[in-house]
């Protein structure tokens, strides 16, 4: 049993933390929200899709970032011929001091981007994970009840069928519980 949980963890790093690793290598200043986040007290600059220039919104004692929007570092809107900002193999757009090119998204600048971009992975990987274990949770309880039907009165059987069931409930608190420390977090840093 030990040698398939160190398989599955081996699993989960493999497919989950190593991407992210890989993905950091490079310099980025921005990324893409998969979410909306509410942030209390932060400054603000917008730049809405189409448009070349920069909106100063100012300071904002509770600002909501649009799911899909793209977070910037104040850098790139202060010099964007040095500093870039890519999603994925795409340079994001910004509009340059001549203003001459626009917004291809809806592009906040904020010091508060790198916690956006933070949270917005642990959220989006804590979503994964959460999925991925009730699916698991749900097939354990399945074979749970199938070894409850075909026990027969066999008492090896019935404990096996318990066992699964402990772990599945056991498993469905922990993913709960990843949840909650999650919207914890979010409140705490955002």
């Amino acid at each position: 049993m030990r040698k398939k949980i160190k398989i599955f963890l081996f699993l989960i790093i493999a497919f989950f933390l190593l991407p992210l690793f890989s993905f950091s290598q490079r310099r980025i200043l921005c990324c893409q929200l998969g979410r909306s986040f509410t942030v209390d007290k932060v400054y603000v600059y917008e730049c809405s899709s189409g448009s070349t220039l920069w909106s100063d919104l100012g300071w904002r004692s509770s600002y909501t970032f649009d799911a899909n929007s793209v977070v910037v570092d104040l850098s790139v809107k202060e010099d964007p011929d040095t500093y870039k900002c890519y999603l994925g193999d795409e340079e994001v757009k910004v509009p340059n001091a001549s203003g001459f090119t626009s917004c291809g998204y809806n592009i906040y600048a904020t010091k508060a981007w790198g916690i956006l971009c933070l949270m917005d992975t642990i959220c989006t990987i804590t979503d994964y994970v959460y999925w991925f274990g009730l699916i698991f949770a749900t097939i354990f309880l399945c074979v749970a009840g199938y070894f409850f039907l075909t026990a027969g009165g066999d008492p090896y059987k019935i404990s096996q069928a318990k066992s699964f069931v402990l772990w599945a409930v056991i498993g469905v608190a922990i993913l709960v519980l990843s949840k909650a420390i999650t919207w914890m977090l979010q409140g705490i840093l955002l």
